[in-house]
């Protein structure tokens, strides 16, 4: 059977192609009860119209070269070996990479420090090659401001990026993820749970400490606590880090803890406790670490979240929704959970 298209949706609709492609891209120009008839009508016949053909005609009415279908994936991050410090970004892009290919896009990145006089230069490379689609990600100073044509593109961005514009968000639920953890360590009989957070300087989030303590008042008020209580502690990673949790271990001896870094497995070893063992363990990032199944501990999903960007991001592309919404969305994608050996049920 031949495929449904768009010729074929516009002699049912009783319109014209053009007509069918504007209100497929909510031009105003249609009224919005033919906007809603054809968009019921497609979405019945399983429609989908091809963006490269969509950004083709368009140009070639207006007697240019077609651009290519890029989407820029902006890396803000000043140090030129940000994605070998944040290795645990890689998953978040190659899923959106990769999906980005399914969709018939090429994604390719930018990195904000190889432009380090003028974000305008940065500009002119995006227009000169026609990128109209760009992700934002990396951890920026914060007050950083891009000075690009910001209503030339379709945008948004990865997690609490500190830098104007207001693009619409896509991030891991944060807040869900420790509360999650949290539950499922005291779901297996731990009532001295631990949660030593270790800041690294170059991906510190200003946010995080307002999120960590929502999340462990949401888990103290709920069920699953079974009356267990939470020790946090905020640590620096300098040369004193060890000593300090050294100190906040002897203290609170927690019989469980949440961990978020490799070191502090090392120091726990360190101790002469072994995690599993003498102590339970669940780790917030079991997927960024690329930890396997032996651990117990969170899971972020990072593929989908790189996913869910390039969706978020091609959808405007696609509808020609560029410049900045007035109201950004934000999208949390809900975390998951892997178990482990090192979180057994602990027998009361």
């Amino acid at each position: 059977m031949a495929q449904y298209s768009m010729r074929d949706l516009a002699r049912e609709a009783d319109v014209s192609q053009s007509t069918v492609s504007r209100a497929l891209r909510n031009d105003p120009s249609i009224s919005e009860a033919t906007r809603r008839r054809i968009q019921a009508l497609a979405a019945k016949r399983q429609y989908r119209f091809d963006p490269r053909i969509t950004e083709l005609m368009t140009s070639l009415r207006k007697g240019v070269q077609a651009p290519g279908q890029v989407i820029a994936w902006l890396d803000l991050q000043k140090q030129r070996d940000y994605w070998d410090v944040e290795r645990h970004s890689q998953p978040i892009w190659e899923g959106a990479a990769r999906h980005a290919k399914q969709l018939g896009f090429q994604l390719e990145r930018f990195r904000i420090a190889d432009f380090p006089d003028s974000s305008r230069r940065l500009n002119s490379v995006l227009r000169a090659r026609g990128i109209r689609a760009v992700i934002l990600s990396g951890r920026c100073p914060s007050g950083l401001a891009l000075d690009l044509d910001w209503e030339f593109y379709a945008s948004v961005k990865f997690g609490f990026v500190p830098v104007s514009p207001g693009c619409d968000v896509v991030e891991d639920d944060g807040l869900g993820l420790v509360a999650r953890c949290l539950k499922e360590i005291a779901t297996r009989g731990y009532r001295r749970i631990g949660f030593p957070f270790v800041r690294f300087a170059q991906r510190h989030d200003p946010h995080l400490a307002g999120e960590h303590a929502g999340a462990i008042a949401e888990f103290q008020a709920s069920p699953e606590s079974q009356d267990a209580k939470v020790s946090f502690t905020q640590l620096d990673w300098n040369r004193t880090s060890f000593e300090a949790f050294a100190k906040w271990f002897r203290e609170y001896r927690p019989d469980a803890i949440l961990v978020n870094c490799r070191q502090a497995l090392d120091w726990l070893r360190t101790l002469g406790e072994e995690p599993g063992k003498t102590v339970g363990v669940a780790h917030l990032y079991t997927d960024f670490q690329e930890l396997d199944d032996h651990w117990s501990g969170g899971v972020v999903h990072c593929r989908q979240i790189g996913e869910t960007l390039v969706e978020q991001v091609t959808a405007r592309f696609t509808q020609h929704a560029f410049g900045l919404p007035e109201t950004p969305r934000m999208i949390l994608i809900t975390p998951g959970w892997q178990d482990g050996a090192t979180l057994p049920q602990r027998r009361l």
